[in-house]
């Protein structure tokens, strides 16, 4: 049978870091659902900004209050990369500037700014993006820490040496997963391919 691995980046950034059992379950969304205040919290926040955006047109107040043009608000999208593999992303802004498109994402709690824009969340969403016909310039975290009641900011100029790392990245990790999958008839033991992330 022809498996088709659909990837995402938390579960890539699992498998890329070592943390192979949190990824297999993240995929196949096995065990508790675990939740916390915090998540929660980000949760809510993420839906409060996101609402905003769409009625004032303008960021939160909270990230400077900038008017933005043509909003795209956390819409899921998919992406076929392969004929074996798939990607799904949930970019929480896009918004028209200057000679293309400025990618936003949202982040909450005390992990530092500098960990989020070092991963390759930014890059892949750009890359993404830009397959689904997006010109995306520049990315960025927009971050508030609830427990210092402060906010961050960092962005990325988006190059294509960027999205040439950001592709491999995803086809790398996708690819040796999968097989991981394949090998041990993990699809067959677990999977309902339309119950995978």
């Amino acid at each position: 049978m022809n498996y088709k691995f659909r990837a995402s980046f938390s579960i890539l950034d699992k498998w890329s870091r070592g943390y192979r059992l949190d990824a297999l379950m993240m995929y196949f969304k096995l065990g508790t659902q675990i939740t916390s205040p915090q998540a929660e919290y980000g949760r809510e926040m993420h839906e409060e900004w996101r609402a905003y955006v769409e009625e004032h047109k303008h960021l939160p107040d909270i990230f400077g209050g900038k008017e933005v043009k043509n909003p795209v608000l956390e819409e899921k999208r998919v992406i076929q990369l392969d004929d074996w593999l798939e990607f799904v992303f949930i970019p929480d802004l896009i918004h028209d500037i200057k000679g293309g498109q400025h990618l936003i994402d949202y982040k909450t709690g005390r992990t530092p700014i500098d960990y989020h824009i070092s991963t390759f969340q930014l890059p892949i969403y750009a890359y993404c993006a830009n397959r689904l016909g997006f010109n995306i310039r520049k990315a960025s975290i927009y971050q508030y820490d609830q427990y210092k009641k402060k906010t961050y900011k960092q962005s990325i100029e988006i190059t294509e040496e960027i999205l040439n790392k950001a592709f491999e990245f995803m086809v790398k990790n996708s690819y040796t997963m999968h097989q991981y999958l394949v090998n041990n008839n993990l699809y067959d033991r677990y999977s309902t391919q339309d119950s995978v992330h």
